[in-house]
């Protein structure tokens, strides 16, 4: 049981550990630490010989990034006495006869230490605190890091989107239903040294009843799976059921022009189109609404994944079989696994939805997501008459790829896409004729004059040119290729 003695206690163990060089850039440029879960990746025996060195920073690295053991007095020659007593006292390591064994982890995530369980807590612990994953990084990547009054995060786990909405945020709440995590969290909170942030235990936004907030973050246990094994990761209700419920339950708490993202999965059932289910949880939401579709897998495919993630994390036969994953899908006629992030924005008005594909996310993927929203507000809010009187520019990121093949007639086009480098990436497949008129979204001339320029060259019609530049200009604005002036 981790316990802050007091706040000033654990931050001074945070304080300790910078100091001494437990950090990102340390233990990953210097050291090459870059995973502590060796249950998982198998790899144990080279975190050990990384760690290896006599200095304050190994040992370190051993006790928190490994989770193994360090002699006593190793720990009393490298440690100061009131620090080694501290961290004693406040559960995060343990005397267990000639050594001092560790309790949990302090993973170093951008400026940050999250706390979370070790690899002797993994097995048969359905209450299991993990910390930051690829999941987390995705979700802090596309988080808009943006000013806000109030911030919720759903499910914190390790606490590590909270700790990270602290420094935009003037309050932030933190809710999981595994008051372990929110123990975790408090904890971290102290050794960040950040006062902002408030953990409770509860169901999702049970705690927070009657509350408003201008953020909302969930990073949910959005698994799908036969039924709940590990609270971090299992959905608790059937398919995507409790996604759905927070998508759906979010806009009451909601600010007017509050934000809500959630990082989760769905699945496409026999006579449903995905686009269909998720546009069902959003129907009524008063919220504009932007999908980015990740990741889409077959139930084969997904089941083995899941499997093969248990049995590496938790060991042993852990979690449900495959046979038991194939079961359940082809009995609800579940057809494939989708996933990526669902972003709503409460506006009172007529609202939007959006679904797009991302070939992935850059690292200013948050701030490309607002570039998004203003983006599809413009497309949504103007005449085709108002978008035609507009100059557009082409974004700096975009880059137009083309590939040709030989063929009997020379070198031919086979494709041309114009891509976007940063943030939120993507592609747009445009044909060798459109591809030649790009260029004029230089920002200097309107729309209707760019149409003027098509209408002569192909020799069509001008209304026509117009159609077909509304539609090209209206696909470079949602995919960030473009912006009005």
């Amino acid at each position: 049981m981790l316990r802050v003695t007091s706040f000033e206690a654990v931050h001074s163990l945070g304080k300790f550990l910078r100091d001494s060089g437990y950090d990102v850039a340390h233990l990953g440029n210097e050291f090459g630490l870059e995973h502590s879960l060796h249950a998982k990746l198998d790899n144990l025996e080279p975190l050990l010989y990384r760690t290896s060195g006599d200095t304050r920073l190994h040992s370190l690295a051993r006790l928190f990034f490994v989770g193994v053991p360090v002699a006593i007095e190793i720990c009393r020659s490298l440690i100061p006495e009131e620090i080694l007593t501290t961290f004693l006292e406040t559960g995060a390591l343990k005397q267990i006869g000639a050594q001092i064994e560790p309790q949990c982890l302090f993973v170093p995530f951008a400026n940050l230490l999250a706390v979370c369980d070790t690899t002797s807590h993994r097995k048969d612990n359905p209450d299991l605190v993990v910390g930051p994953s690829l999941a987390t990084k995705l979700i802090s990547r596309v988080t808009l890091h943006e000013p806000s009054e109030a911030t919720l995060d759903i499910g914190t786990g390790s606490g590590i989107l909270a700790l990270e909405a602290a420094s935009y945020s003037k309050r932030v709440v933190a809710t999981d239903i595994n008051c372990r995590a929110v123990e975790f969290a408090t904890f971290g909170a102290a050794l960040n040294g950040i006062t902002n942030l408030t953990a409770v235990c509860g169901d999702a936004f049970a705690p927070v009843t009657g509350q408003r907030f201008s953020r909302i973050i969930a990073n949910p246990p959005f698994f799908i799976t036969p039924g709940k094994k590990h609270t971090y990761s299992d959905s608790p209700i059937e398919l995507d059921g409790f996604c759905r419920q927070l998508a759906k339950e979010a806009p009451h708490y909601l600010e007017e022009g509050g934000v809500f993202q959630m990082l989760c999965e769905w699945a496409q059932v026999s006579g449903q189109p995905w686009q269909d289910r998720i546009r069902d949880w959003v129907a009524e939401s008063s919220c504009d609404v932007l999908v980015l579709k990740g990741m889409q897998k077959k139930p084969a495919d997904y089941a083995e994944t899941r499997v093969n993630e248990a049995v590496l994390m938790h060991g042993g036969s852990a979690g449900h079989s495959f046979n038991e994953r194939i079961s359940y899908f082809q009995e609800r006629g579940v057809e494939s696994i989708v996933g990526g992030v669902i972003i709503m924005r409460k506006r009172a008005g007529s609202n939007w939805v959006s679904i797009i594909s991302s070939d992935g996310l850059g690292e200013a993927a948050g701030y490309s997501v607002r570039e998004r929203f203003d983006a599809l507000d413009f497309v949504s809010s103007r005449s085709d008459a108002e978008m035609l009187n507009t100059k557009f520019l082409l974004s700096t990121d975009a880059v137009l790829e083309q590939r040709q093949a030989l063929t009997q007639r020379g070198w031919q086009f086979i494709s041309i896409q114009l891509v976007t480098s940063q943030g939120l990436l993507d592609r747009l497949n445009l044909d060798e004729t459109v591809a030649k008129f790009i260029p004029l979204f230089d920002g200097s001339r309107k729309l209707i004059e760019i149409a003027e320029s098509v209408s002569a060259s192909l020799e069509i019609p001008t209304q026509e040119a117009e159609q077909k530049c509304l539609q090209l200009v209206r696909r470079l604005l949602q995919g960030n290729f473009a912006k009005p002036l």
